[in-house]
């Protein structure tokens, strides 16, 4: 056991998480802590351990108007900032971060347009953005675009440290965090949007309607006031000449809803 300790303190001193030329990914592995990984940062088995500069991450997504936001919209662009709070006046700092799909923990690759110092890797498919020498801003923003509809909650997981510059892993401090971010769904307003583009005319009407608008309709039904169905078609034009005169619901069966609107046969 004393053995794979020091083996492992003198690893770490050779890739330098903190990195004075090189990331910790293309060196070592991934250290992120993401489902997958071994478990291990540069921080839990020798290497930047010293609890120095006592940093503590904290992971966002931003949207383009410049806000945080706590789930996404498939396909659009954000940033995910990446903040290493610390105290005292480190040298420098280092990170690295992936996206996966919670589902499943497979890879969101999307990140792009990457800020000077820093990579990005591929480790078992997935892309980890790191640095590739030490930063000397505790704030990282990278460029991210948000997977297609239907991917579900996104993870993210980050490592980061602060340093002291002494080309040694000895006196500095490191720390991991992750953000989880559900996919925004379909907004009822949205539905509301389609919904009221779909028209049923004439209204009233005598002998024939129409259907106009969204037509991707499985079926259409007329009902009572009491709610029981009376006729039922799959045609957008439909005769009302076996209907009595009254007031009735049309109701417009869809994939994903359902639109019901008051018609009136005189």
């Amino acid at each position: 056991m004393k053995r794979l300790s020091t083996f492992s303190l003198i690893l770490c001193s050779l890739i330098l998480f903190t990195s004075n030329r090189i990331g910790r990914g293309k060196a070592a592995g991934p250290a992120t802590t993401a489902p997958g990984e071994s478990g291990q940062y540069c921080g839990s088995f020798g290497c930047h351990f010293s609890g120095n500069f006592d940093p503590e991450l904290q992971l966002s997504l931003i949207n383009e108007e410049g806000i945080s936001v706590d789930e996404y919209t498939p396909g659009e662009s954000y940033k995910v900032q990446l903040i290493i709070d610390h105290s005292g006046l480190p040298a420098g700092f280092g990170f690295q971060m992936v996206a996966l799909k919670d589902e499943d923990n497979t890879a969101i690759n999307n990140f792009s347009n990457l800020p000077p110092g820093t990579h990005e890797i591929n480790l078992f498919n997935r892309q980890y953005v790191e640095h590739s020498q030490r930063l000397l801003n505790d704030t990282i923003i990278l460029d991210w675009s948000a997977p297609e509809s239907g991917t579900g909650d996104v993870g993210f997981y980050a490592a980061g440290n602060a340093v002291n510059g002494n080309n040694t892993s000895s006196g500095d401090g490191a720390d991991t965090t992750q953000l989880h971010i559900p996919e925004k769904m379909t907004s009822s307003l949205n539905a509301f949007d389609w919904a009221n583009q779909v028209n049923v005319y004439p209204n009233p009407a005598n002998e024939l309607i129409h259907i106009s608008g969204r037509m991707d309709f499985i079926n259409i039904e007329i009902l009572d006031f009491n709610g029981q169905g009376i006729f039922q078609s799959n045609n957008s034009e439909i005769s009302l000449s076996n209907i009595s005169s009254g007031i009735y619901l049309i109701r417009i069966n869809y994939p994903d809803g359902v639109v019901v609107k008051k018609l009136i046969k005189v």
